[in-house]
């Protein structure tokens, strides 16, 4: 062999730093570019106001539709309170769809007080 060449097995044995290194930095960012990928693809949980935002009008009615019917008739007080919880929140992202509301709002209030007759 000749003076100035190396056999691969010396050359693997005098970089082996390198190569670990190398191999770790390789390794470490394929796995942050499949966990990146992962959690982007995830969907958010169901009844979440994200999962809720997401809705379509009509997918918003039957869920809410299907939400009351539960409160309606709660198994215990705290599922209860929980659902009720859940429909503020159906009516909440319900009034974010909704366009606001342009011009005068008339209430049940009249100059001499609420709900009097008043003869035109």
């Amino acid at each position: 062999m000749e003076k100035g060449k190396k056999t691969f097995v010396e050359w693997i044995s005098e970089h082996q730093r390198e190569i670990l290194l190398g191999g770790t930095i390789v390794l470490t960012a394929g796995s942050v570019v499949a966990l990146i990928a992962a959690l982007s693809n995830v969907k958010p949980a169901k009844y979440s106001m994200e999962w809720i935002r997401s809705l379509s009008p009509e997918e918003w009615k039957i869920e809410r539709e299907i939400v009351r019917k539960q409160y309606c008739s709660p198994p215990n007080k705290i599922e209860g309170a929980r659902l009720q919880q859940l429909l503020w929140c159906f009516d909440s992202v319900k009034r974010e769809m909704e366009p606001p509301i342009v011009g005068p709002i008339y209430t049940r209030a009249r100059e001499h007080g609420w709900n009097l007759y008043k003869p035109d």
